[in-house]
Formats: C-alpha cells, sequence, structure tokens
C-alpha cells in the first residue's frame, strides 16, 4: 500500500483509471462546500481494530468523511478502521468517528486524524467518482 502513496499525483491518477486530459464538467457549483459528497461504489471491511472484520459498501464520499452502507451496528462517537477497496485493486486505511448510525443501513463517518497520503488519496478518489457520474 506504501508504494501507491509515493507515486506522483499523474500517476495515481492514471493507477486508477483517471484520463487528466478528459473534462470533468465540473462547475463551481461542485466547491459550494468543503464537506460535498460524491456517490461511490467502494467495497470495504470496517471495524473496531485495523483487522475491520465487518463488511459493509463506502456509497457516498467527501474529503471529511462518508456513508457507509452496512447492516453491521455501529455506535455514535465509536472510532472505526476502514480498509477501502480501490479502483486499482489496492487496499485504503483510513479511520474516523462515527457521527450517525441509521439501523440496518448504516452509519456515517467522520474522518480523524489523516496523514497527507490520505488527503491527496481521498482527493484523488473523490476526483474520480465526480468524473464518473
Amino acid at each position: 500500500m506504501n508504494q501507491f502513496f509515493h507515486l506522483s499525483r499523474a500517476a495515481s491518477l492514471h493507477a486508477i483509471g483517471i484520463n487528466q486530459g478528459k473534462p470533468h464538467g465540473r462547475t463551481n457549483m461542485d466547491n459550494r462546500r468543503e464537506g460535498e459528497r460524491v456517490k461511490t461504489t467502494l467495497p470495504c471491511n470496517w471495524g473496531l481494530s485495523e483487522d475491520s472484520p465487518r463488511n459493509g459498501n463506502i456509497t457516498s464520499l467527501s474529503h471529511t468523511g462518508c456513508f457507509i452502507q452496512t447492516t453491521a451496528r455501529a455506535t455514535e462517537n465509536q472510532v472505526v478502521y476502514v480498509n477501502c477497496w480501490l479502483p486499482s485493486e489496492r487496499w485504503f486505511a483510513l479511520r474516523g468517528r462515527v457521527a450517525y448510525y441509521l439501523s440496518k443501513v448504516g452509519f456515517g463517518l467522520n474522518f480523524a486524524d489523516l496523514t497527507a497520503e490520505q488527503q491527496e488519496m481521498l482527493a484523488i478518489l473523490i476526483e474520480y467518482h465526480r468524473a464518473e457520474n
């Protein structure tokens, strides 16, 4: 996983299938708030430890958090570890705190203590999924 973080931005974009020359159709409306979410379909594992034994899907993503669709129970303010499967077929580890829980639907997660590499990867993923939508 570390070798993926050390790629240049252009190489990272290429690794997850983004053609930088392709227009993304973004407008000023896309930047109206920092926590704007994009729709995603990222499979993930999550849990109270880095082992992350539960599974789900990240269905929306922003620079500050995500929504994980899962039938497993989560508790508000609980620290959760998440490993999501990238389009480049690599794992990407995140950590955050549960903001809210919807029974049998999933939970919202606010990311915590992101490294510069994680922030960069989130920006790339958001750009990728914005282009896909």
